[in-house]
């Protein structure tokens, strides 16, 4: 009879487990916009290295802000990170509070724009106390929306199972014994919130959509996240109607009101540049979907240039090595995953990743390490040329299983043009800006940063086998 009741209680979490990694998606995930007119198209970055003297360069964030100030009828936020969480001891630039009193100054002047912020639980802990910097949005008049988590899949199964069985019943509210994952000045959490956190799924789009511009890029406003390497797309025209179609469906399972849509006078105003380029949303799988179609395409004298915080997907990793024996030229720049917001971390997964590649290289596959100081190098682009055209791929999602296969939700775009077009123009220069080590020192060969350790590969198949990683 004891038996009896082992296997009877395994049956449901191995149910919700199963059902969790299949549900069917919320309508309007995995969009793929269609291809638009690129109007005044931007590639933007913020970059923070020493020459000398430490330098910030902080377009994106300066962009967020003038936005902000630009807007006339709406305004659509959703961003993964926005807190001043931070473990270092050290003053980081004011991001959220900024963005926050920029929002809030943009309210008290214009009561009745529509201003949302469409937001991660992971900035109140899971719900375990409230965000200074929502609660101000809140009482300002501005609508903030939680994403619920649990209405998509689950990517972390094995506990993602016992988890929606056993635990999500009791939530996550109270100040418990255990340290704040992302900073020490924060209070301490519950059992239930770790449990809670360890299903590791998340809203981690980082767009704003106004009436004037769209802005999708890999950055977050958050403190802590400040200096990090980040790249973005930033545009005008049609592509704003369908980034309001893409956020509606997010508002929509989360509780969220009915969003704007731009007016024909809206869609009217005249645009000072029309750049000969296509510009395409994508969001979650859609990317997958097209990385793996572009790079497929290459033949021999294409080039593939990948900036990558982390770089996982099996099918990716495998298309790469075939665009390498066709005779693609590829040169990819990772961060090291060596830290990430104070703590220390293994390597995973680039170091493996970068070793599978590199083991058999021909002359036309080169790999660097871009070198941080505390940072993280968070870009995530990927720049193709193929005989007279350039495509960019770029924006939240990193190329790893949980941000491109349906599990987090992320957004990207693909820009299709030439080398004439200058914002293609400006993010191969940037990308060369950190091959080259141009005005600083950005990137070491391979060589000098490389790990083939046995046991670091046995533990990243291991993690990629039981998804019990954050990538």
């Amino acid at each position: 009879m004891k038996y009896f009741w082992k296997r009877f209680l395994l049956i449901p979490p191995i149910v919700a487990m199963i059902y969790g990694m299949f549900k069917p998606l919320p309508k309007g995930l995995a969009m793929r916009g269609k291809k638009r007119k690129a109007k005044d198209l931007q590639f933007l970055y913020n970059l923070w290295y020493e020459n000398k003297e430490p330098v910030w360069e902080n377009d994106l964030y300066l962009k967020i802000l003038k936005m902000i100030e630009e807007a006339e009828s709406f305004i659509v936020l959703d961003q993964f990170l926005f807190n001043d969480y931070h473990c270092h001891e050290i003053e980081y630039p004011k991001v959220a509070k900024s963005v926050t009193e920029a929002l809030v100054e943009k309210k008290k002047a214009y009561p009745d724009m529509k201003i949302m912020f469409i937001t991660d639980p992971v900035n109140t802990a899971y719900g375990t106390h409230k965000s200074p910097h929502l609660s101000r949005l809140k009482n300002n008049g501005i609508e903030v929306v939680m994403t619920n988590l649990r209405k998509i899949r689950d990517s972390n199964p094995l506990v993602a199972g016992f988890w929606r069985t056993y635990f999500q019943w009791f939530g996550t509210k109270g100040y418990g014994w255990l340290p704040h994952a992302m900073s020490k000045k924060q209070p301490s959490l519950t059992l239930r919130t770790y449990l809670k956190m360890l299903n590791l799924k998340a809203n981690h789009r980082k767009v704003i959509y106004t009436d004037r511009e769209a802005l999708i890029s890999s950055f977050n406003p958050h403190d802590a996240s400040a200096y990090f390497n980040n790249i973005g797309f930033a545009v005008k025209g049609d592509i704003i109607d369908d980034g309001l179609e893409s956020e509606q469906a997010v508002a929509a399972f989360s509780g969220g009101s009915i969003l704007p849509q731009r007016t024909k006078r809206m869609k009217s105003r005249a645009s000072p540049k029309h750049e000969d380029a296509a510009i395409q949303l994508l969001t979650e799988g859609q990317t997958r979907k097209e990385a793996l179609k572009l790079i497929n395409k290459t033949k021999a004298g294409s080039k593939i240039h990948l900036a990558i915080l982390y770089l996982s997907d099996t099918k990716i990793i495998k298309a790469l090595l075939k665009a390498h024996k066709r005779g693609a030229a590829i040169k990819i720049i990772f961060d090291q995953n060596m830290e990430a917001f104070g703590q220390r971390k293994n390597g995973i997964p680039n170091k493996p990743v970068a070793y599978e590649l590199m083991k058999n290289k021909k002359e036309n596959l080169d790999i660097r390490w871009y070198e941080t100081k505390g940072e993280q190098f968070h870009t995530k682009l990927m720049l193709i040329e193929e005989d007279h055209k350039i495509f960019a791929l770029g924006g939240s999602a990193n190329f790893t299983r949980r941000n491109l296969k349906n599990y987090n939700l992320d957004a990207s775009v693909l820009v299709e043009g030439t080398k004439d077009t200058p914002a293609l123009r400006d993010a191969q220069l940037f990308f060369d800006r950190l091959w080259f080590n141009k005005d600083a020192y950005y990137t070491f060969p391979y060589e000098a940063r490389k790990n083939a350790s046995l046991w670091l590969k046995c533990l990243y198949y291991l993690q990629k086998i039981t998804n019990t990683s954050t990538y």
